[in-house]
């Protein structure tokens, strides 16, 4: 047995179960990103792509843009059909709290990351919005609409406020679509974290696609003449996807729901004519036949192709939320897919605001436009976990989180959603809520609560911890799931693509908790628990636990593919105690409040005070704290008349109070001299003074606690500004 201590808090045991009895076992290394075999998969990748256009039929167009801006290109044939990638055409900070992350406890912007955007064509990178912050990595195409549009979602500078994109600081580079497997393989390599793909294979119905208002079906006769294989089917490309990801175990790719479910086809297909391919011929043809309305009736199982890979975060569009108060305050989009995937996984994964986003347009340097879609729900998200890899890098001695991670922290922290607790196959875990999950990194410093370890073939992984009773207890577990193996194109096969299959489970004297699972046999059904086989992320959610210590276990089903499997566990509901440390910051002798002081609580939390002068940290978790305010701006009111002064002091002519003297100091010897009197004319004057007039001290310097273990009111502090003696000062 191996056993490790946190913070009093948690216990990890592993048991070797090959044996009858309990013996030492080791925590195998986790995978790092494997750049030899992600450098082979890009060659494998491009000589694909060559060979797939070199199958395309010289006379089919090979790309086009719809009347509802749509972009399409033919990337290769399967099956004689061709296959198309298409745009998913169109307050998200808000949405989803990422503008929390912008300033208060977290102050992150993107600054120094670099993010990536696979699109329809390449960003305009001269728009003011950007800067000189994209970089292009194809050559040779014109700006594209879609892709500004996208890219100003995830990284617009604000110039424009309400077209501030999520990571407003952020670098990208650029890519079209055109052999995106081979160009996301070379950029994980090279060590991306985040990526965006707000595109996808084009699939059933599709209104005025020649521009003569008939509708067009994209499906495979010859697989099925009423419904689109490619809806939940796992596809050679989403293995590809799940294939670069398992090699890259940092890289998140991120990529749009699609926006299926609003597509019907005519009303009576079996007697209005519209559009089909047909194989023997090679071309578009028209045609009559029953075929069902995307997503059927309920509009569930119409996300196509990658959208189903395991390893990726799959993001559906929802209405703006502006103050969440409950599930029943995100209204989902009328035209955002539903999953399940075609072996009953959970799709999408989560949910963003995807309705009349403000954007960057492409039309100049100085456009903007409103576009709705999935399209724009994904860089939302994509934005947005850039800066939840920043915040964790800044309080975590520059590590990034793995991408099982970060997914396992969003689906933790999300928003519930939908008419029942748990995940649905039209919300998937929720809407995405950055500011709980930005949080939740911060109590992980000095409580940990995020977790990255790996599970050995034939071992289980114990855990305690201790519930106070008063907040729910989540657990969610996820993991980089080696590639499945796809099936022949086939209508709704049930093969399950998880290779390996863990399992969660959380004891409490002799009871047993199971996590989530969905009927996608019943895709209406609400969330049962139970034993989940199908999705590489579980979570188990005690809503009133009783106060003890819990047991959390993770296992596996037969033998682990590689011998081991590394996992993420995020855990929230612990006992922790948390206090609010409260005060007020004061000038002088305490005639004026003083704002925009900023007030530093160790590394992790700060607020600024207003007009007020008031300022409160709440749930601050226990642990050793040093409260320091500082303040750069607001100098004003130094005059020679305050250098006089000094100078009167200085002979003894008048009396200081205590805090006139501190001011008054600003050659820092600790006296107050005519050389302090000499210093502040000269900094009146505009001279150069090599002194410290016109900046801020405050009295007492800091509070220490060591630790905080209760609550800390009236915590105040007296700014004063060297240089300044005589009162004239003002806000």
């Amino acid at each position: 047995m191996r056993g490790r201590m946190f913070n009093g808090r948690f216990l990890i045991t592993t048991l070797l179960l090959l044996l009858p009895g309990l013996l030492v076992a080791q925590t195998p290394p986790q995978r790092t990103t494997n750049r030899v075999q992600l450098h082979q998969l890009e060659q494998k990748f491009r000589r694909q792509a060559e060979q797939d256009r070199a199958q395309i039929p010289p006379h089919l167009v090979k790309r086009f843009t719809l009347p509802d801006e749509t972009i399409t290109e033919v990337q290769s044939i399967q099956n004689g059909v061709p296959v198309y990638y298409q745009t998913e055409n169109w307050y998200a900070a808000i949405t989803t709290r990422t503008d929390y992350l912008w300033e208060g406890d977290f102050e992150v912007s993107g600054a120094g990351l670099e993010v990536g955007i696979w699109d329809s064509g390449i960003v305009r990178r001269t728009h003011r919005e950007f800067g000189e912050r994209i970089t292009a990595g194809d050559d040779g195409f014109e700006p594209d609409p879609h892709a500004t549009y996208v890219a100003g979602t995830m990284i617009a500078a604000g110039i424009r406020q309400q077209a501030h994109g999520m990571a407003y600081q952020a670098d990208m580079i650029s890519y079209d679509w055109n052999t995106d497997a081979a160009e996301m393989a070379a950029e994980a390599a090279d060590g991306m974290l985040v990526s965006n793909h707000s595109y996808g294979v084009a699939a059933g119905w599709y209104l005025n696609y020649f521009g003569d208002m008939l509708w067009a079906w994209h499906g495979d006769l010859s697989i099925s003449t009423e419904e689109d294989y490619k809806f939940g089917f796992y596809s050679e490309r989403a293995r590809d996807w799940d294939e670069i990801a398992y090699n890259a175990p940092f890289y998140l790719i991120v990529i749009s729901a699609s926006n299926h479910r609003s597509d019907a086809g005519p009303e009576h297909p079996d007697t209005t004519a519209h559009w089909v391919f047909d194989p023997a011929e090679q071309e578009w043809v028209l045609a009559t036949g029953y075929r069902i309305r995307d997503g059927g009736e309920f509009g569930f199982d119409c996300m196509p192709s990658m959208k189903n890979a395991k390893n990726i975060l799959t993001v559906g569009a929802v209405r703006d939320v502006i103050d969440y108060a409950g599930p029943e305050s995100v209204l989902m989009s009328w035209f955002s897919s539903y999953g399940p995937t075609d072996d009953g996984r959970i799709k999408p994964d989560l949910v963003a605001n995807g309705v009349n986003l403000y954007t960057t347009g492409p039309a100049s340097d100085f456009s903007y436009g409103s576009k709705s879609g999935t399209s724009l729900a994904a860089p939302n998200a994509s934005g947005t976990l850039a800066l939840l890899q920043q915040h964790y890098q800044q309080t975590h001695e520059g590590a990034s989180m793995r991408s099982a991670t970060l997914k396992a922290l969003a689906i933790h922290t999300a928003d519930e959603c939908g008419t029942a607790d748990g995940p649905d196959y039209a919300f998937g875990w929720g809407l995405l809520n950055a500011q709980r999950a930005g949080y939740l990194i911060t109590t992980d410093v000095t409580h940990e609560s995020i977790h990255e370890w790996s599970l050995l073939n034939g071992t289980v992984d114990e855990f305690t911890l201790e519930s106070n009773g008063e907040e729910p207890l989540r657990v969610t577990l996820c993991w980089t799931d080696p590639p499945g193996t796809p099936v022949a194109p086939a209508l709704n096969p049930p093969d399950r693509m998880l290779v390996n299959d863990l399992d969660l489970r959380v004891e409490y004297e002799g009871e047993t908790f199971y996590p989530w699972v969905l009927d996608p046999q019943n895709p209406l059904a609400p969330a049962i628990t139970g034993d989940n086989i199908r999705d590489n992320v579980e979570q188990i959610w005690l809503s009133t636990p009783i106060a003890g210590t819990y047991t959390i276990r993770v296992s596996h089903k037969n033998e682990l593919a590689g011998g081991s499997q590394d996992y993420s566990l995020i855990i929230s509901g612990q006992a922790i105690e948390r206090y609010t440390i409260d005060g007020r910051v004061l000038y002088r002798e305490g005639q004026q409040r003083l704002s925009n002081v900023r007030l530093q609580l160790g590394a992790l939390y700060r607020r600024t005070t207003r007009s007020t002068g008031l300022f409160v940290l709440n749930d601050i978790p226990a642990a050793n704290y040093q409260l320091v305010p500082s303040k750069t701006d607001g100098v004003n009111g130094i005059s020679v008349f305050d250098a006089a002064r000094v100078a009167q002091f200085a002979i003894g002519v008048i009396e200081f109070d205590g805090h006139q003297q501190l001011a008054a100091d600003v050659s820092g010897d600790g006296e107050v001299t005519a050389y302090d009197a000499a210093l502040i004319a000269r900094y009146a004057i505009g001279l150069e003074s090599e002194s410290r007039t016109g900046t801020w001290a405050f009295q007492p310097p800091q509070y220490d606690y060591l630790p905080l273990d209760a609550d800390q009111p009236d915590q105040d502090f007296t700014g004063i500004l060297y240089g300044e003696v005589t009162g004239n000062w003002t806000p």
